[in-house]
């Protein structure tokens, strides 16, 4: 691999890695890092899973920043040949949560990482109680904190960890192996000469043999890394941490944020065991510890269904293992307020709403001014009735998107169609800058019409 990473007898050549990309505990040189090497990263898949030239002709890769989501998915051309879209979004993605994993493993002894055993005995009791350590609310808390700022206002940013050093080259190189991954699993897509319906409208992916194309996948994309770390012993366990990472990026990356996801993915814990049993690592008890947090703060992050308990978010707060103290307080509480209205019903977040309209800073009062709060009123409650498409109309949105079963709706999307109506009233050249109190309440209205298009009844 020329640019990513060189490979003597299979194994990566870390300090190589540090030299030419940096700290890998910079989110910006994963950015560079994919930008400057995808194709590269692509041949040496290639040529590590022996894909003939005839079959590389084939793939198109394409990387691209979509502000929509971050995401990675293959289409097939009307030639026949596959097209592999990637965000920007998702690698950073896969950097974060592999910090977040090294705040798991490193929460339980301010050492290195404690005995496997030992980790896995404590693995054990936390869930024989079915709790949670406030360490693994507060990284839950830290990761729904990113997916609502993406879903809503199109940004990643993300609360930072304080590991106290700077990456390791085994750190840097599990990133690097998430994001391979990603890429690899896309690639078995065409290589496995899978007939993807990017799309599932049917909602029967597993019946019509989708969520067998998505094991196969990961297996082709897990043997890829195995062969990379040399596949044996406690490299396969890496190339093993490496996958969960990448999984857990593409989960995070597709339900949580859209109405209609793009594509129809099997659960990720069937997923995870998939992979384990695939790797049939003699002992991996040592493996399961160490991913034990990460997974469960993944999991809680993406349950979007319903508001994070308010001790998850307190949890963040109190954590010395998040720089909390670097962002706005009042930044924090406006995304947990976001949060919370999740759960909340129609006419509940109807009263936020006009509480928000009521007692605002004399900063934001033009653009409140222009909101007609009687006619998002007036949407709610036809919300709150079952009459969707009333609602719709009353809000004035008119885009045919939004009722196409067959179109993957993300909430930004829907975001950004709300607060361009005329109920919002923004005048034009304002129409794409930041207005944060009238992105907080069309982020309110996105969140009830979104559940509304999923056929909920409210």
């Amino acid at each position: 691999m020329e640019v990513i990473a060189s490979l003597n007898n299979g194994r990566f050549q870390g300090k190589r890695l540090r030299s030419t990309f940096g700290d890998f505990s910079d989110p910006d040189s994963i950015m560079r890092l994919m930008e400057e090497s995808i194709r590269s990263i692509f041949h040496e898949i290639g040529d590590i899973a022996g894909i003939s030239d005839e079959q590389r002709s084939g793939i198109v890769t394409v990387g691209f920043s979509y502000r929509d989501t971050a995401t990675a998915v293959t289409e097939i051309m009307p030639d026949g040949s596959y097209l592999i879209r990637m965000s920007d979004g998702i690698f950073s993605l896969v950097g974060y949560l592999c910090d977040l994993n090294l705040v798991w493993s490193r929460s339980l002894s301010r050492s290195r990482l404690v005995s496997s055993v030992k980790m896995a005995r404590e693995v054990l009791r936390f869930q024989s109680d079915h709790s949670f350590t406030p360490i693994v609310k507060a990284g839950g808390s830290a990761l729904r904190y990113r997916l609502l700022n993406q879903r809503y206002f199109g940004i990643s940013p993300q609360i930072g960890t304080r590991l106290g050093f700077r990456a390791t080259i085994n750190h840097g190189n599990l990133r690097i192996l998430g994001t391979i991954f990603i890429l690899a699993h896309e690639v078995g897509h065409a290589v496995l000469e899978h007939s993807l319906n990017t799309f599932n409208a049917s909602g029967d992916a597993e019946r019509m043999g989708l969520h067998e194309q998505e094991f196969e996948a990961d297996l082709f994309a897990f043997d890829v890394l195995a062969r990379m770390v040399e596949g044996r012993g406690e490299e396969r366990g890496i190339a093993l941490l490496g996958s969960v990472m990448g999984l857990l990026a593409v989960a995070l990356s597709s339900a949580p944020l859209f109405v209609r996801p793009p594509e129809t993915h099997p659960a990720v814990d069937s997923r995870i065991k998939r992979l384990f049993d695939h790797a049939a690592i003699r002992d991996s008890s040592g493996v399961t510890a160490m991913l034990w947090g990460v997974v469960n703060m993944a999991g809680q992050a993406a349950a979007t269904e319903s508001s994070m308990p308010e001790s998850n978010w307190r949890s963040l707060e109190e954590s010395k293992a998040f720089k909390t103290s670097a962002k706005q307080p009042g930044y924090i509480r406006m995304i947990e307020g976001l949060d919370r209205a999740i759960s909340l019903s129609c006419l509940d977040v109807g009263r936020k709403i006009e509480g928000l309209c009521t007692d605002y800073p004399a900063s934001v009062a033009e653009d409140i001014e222009r909101i007609e709060i009687e006619t998002l009123m007036d949407a709610l409650n036809s919300l709150n009735k079952g009459a969707v498409s009333d609602a719709l109309l009353t809000l004035g949105l008119q885009d045919s998107r939004l009722t196409d079963a067959n179109y993957p709706l993300s909430y930004f999307t829907l975001t950004k169609l709300i607060s361009a109506t005329p109920t919002f009233n923004r005048i034009d050249e304002l129409k794409d800058s930041t207005h944060e109190i009238t992105d907080v309440i069309s982020g309110l209205v996105a969140g009830v019409v979104g559940q509304a298009l999923k056929g909920k009844v409210l």
